[in-house]
């Protein structure tokens, strides 16, 4: 009777802590979902802010109330998003807020960091449900304001090389295939 009693007692703690391991397991990958969602979330409202700086550089600046949000119709049910460039709608948010410093040459004070000359510092939060991610990136636009993109040869005439050496002008042929 006593082994029996014996096996019994350990099933029953062998089933409860199975048990109890699977609920863990569970709640713990749910969590690590929300968090990745969240983190999609403030993603894609980088790359919306991006998006926008690239049209207007001048984004942020002209209206100091502008933010930026993605909602449950955008991102899923349960998810949202923001970046603000004032102070106030970004602490409302529990966010930093964002600096646009792309038209000065001279570096500023940003929220918790000084944000290089020509650069923008982008601070985005995503929420999934009661998970919370704030990413940030700076945002620098290129000194030239066109490129060239070529499937073949492209043949230049007259090159000047800045920043080098003065050499005479000549002709260089780029293969773009290399």
């Amino acid at each position: 009777m006593g082994m029996v009693l014996m096996a019994l007692t350990c099933l029953v703690s062998l089933l409860f802590l199975s048990l109890t391991t699977s609920t863990q397991h569970l709640q713990l990958s749910s969590k690590l979902e929300r968090r990745a969602r969240a983190r999609d979330a403030a993603k894609s409202m980088l790359h919306a802010a991006i998006a926008e700086l690239s049209k207007d550089d001048t984004f942020g600046l002209s209206r100091p109330g502008a933010v930026l949000r993605l909602g449950e119709d955008t991102l899923g049910e349960g998810c949202s998003a923001v970046l603000s460039f004032d102070p106030l709608l970004a602490k409302d948010a529990g966010a930093r807020f964002s600096t646009n410093n792309l038209q000065n040459d001279s570096s500023v004070e940003g929220d918790a960091r000084v944000v290089p000359r020509r650069a923008c510092q982008l601070v985005a939060v995503g929420r999934c449900f009661n998970e919370g991610v704030q990413l940030e990136t700076l945002f620098l636009q290129p000194p030239f304001p066109t490129g060239c993109a070529s499937k073949g040869p492209i043949t230049f005439r007259s090159v000047q090389h800045l920043g080098a050496a003065a050499r005479p002008p000549s002709e260089t042929t780029v293969d773009s295939r290399q």
